[in-house]
């Protein structure tokens, strides 16, 4: 009987366990996004001050403050975050941006980090990815006028 009762309180406690992760996950997305939204619209906006405070230290080491937001939102008519991923402590945002000139929308994942407990936008790694989907825009582009399109 007492087997049965250590079983019983085991599987309970994991239960709530697994039920505190499911709801700390949730806000955990929520941040994330939230952080990605906050930097997209500072960028939109051309707020430095709101941008500089959602990016991650190694970001600031790579760009300077005045030029962090210098022509970040030319030619994009809208910003759409969307699904987001987390594995440890990085983040991925689906990224959308609705390019004007082009018309065509980016697609790519705004990277974050989890510095001092706060989600923070790589620049570096998020730039990667953008410049990775340019390729790829510009290869469809290329494939488009080839074909006729």
């Amino acid at each position: 009987m007492k087997r049965v009762t250590i079983i019983i309180i085991v599987l309970a406690l994991v239960f709530v366990g697994i039920m505190c992760i499911g709801c700390g996950g949730g806000e955990d997305l929520e941040g994330a996004k939230e952080t990605a939204e906050g930097l997209w619209q500072a960028f939109m906006e051309g707020n430095s001050d709101d941008a500089w405070e959602l990016v991650t230290a190694e970001s600031k080491e790579s760009v300077n403050k005045e030029n962090l937001i210098s022509g970040a939102s030319e030619g994009v008519n809208n910003v759409i975050l969307e699904e987001v991923t987390i594995s440890g402590d990085e983040a991925r945002v689906w990224t959308a941006l609705d390019m004007e000139s082009l018309d065509r929308e980016l697609e790519f994942d705004t990277i974050l980090f989890r510095e001092d407990g706060e989600w923070k936008v790589s620049l570096p790694d998020t730039e990667n990815e953008i410049n990775e989907a340019l390729g790829k825009m510009q290869e469809e582009i290329d494939t488009s006028q080839e074909t006729g399109e």
